[in-house]
């Protein structure tokens, strides 16, 4: 037996088009289909290192034998192993960050994320203060990121030679994200 989950409510369109669903308050919906022999299915979530699991951990209030119990796969079914269970962590953190580079031409982010990532999120510069002159290019120090900070080395490109040099005192910006 698989357990279901039913969303009563409606939805609501965005502007760009997404469609986001609406719960109604104090709508209990329609009753649900009643488990095998009675039973009322009873879930946690369970954090498997940065994963985050559901476990049917129990049943509670039927006859006869009780129904299996394990870990929520992909397709809904139940694993008793918890590297096969579905990891539900979809919500990551995301932040837009920014830091003037030294006199080497590197910006030094800290992500301050609390809870702290556990792993190095991935890093986008998304663009620098505007800058007269010659193109710039931001790059990622080499072996910087960590999960807690990363380095990043801004440079301008001379406007006749093309050459390109450190630049200092620059705003450089960073999108970063919870992998």
């Amino acid at each position: 037996m698989s357990p279901k989950v039913v969303v009563n409510g409606g939805a609501s369109r965005m502007a760009d088009g997404s469609v986001v669903p609406i719960l109604q308050q104090d709508d209990p919906g329609p009753k649900g289909d009643t488990g095998a022999s009675g039973w009322t299915p009873m879930f946690r979530g369970v954090q498997d290192s940065a994963r985050t699991l559901i476990e049917l951990y129990d049943w509670s209030g039927g006859a006869g034998a009780k129904p299996a119990t394990g870990y929520l796969t992909a397709s809904g079914s139940l694993a008793s192993a918890k590297a096969d269970g579905f990891n539900f962590n979809a919500i990551k953190r995301v932040m837009e960050l920014q830091a003037v580079t030294n006199a080497q031409g590197v910006a030094t982010f800290s992500f301050n994320a609390t809870p702290a990532f556990a792993n190095p999120p991935i890093v986008i510069p998304t663009g620098n203060a505007p800058v007269t002159g010659g193109p710039v290019s931001v790059e990622e120090v080499a072996g910087s990121r960590t999960a807690t900070g990363v380095k990043i080395q801004a440079k301008q490109a001379a406007l006749v030679t093309g050459v390109l040099s450190l630049l200092v005192g620059a705003t450089v910006r960073i999108t970063v994200i919870e992998v």
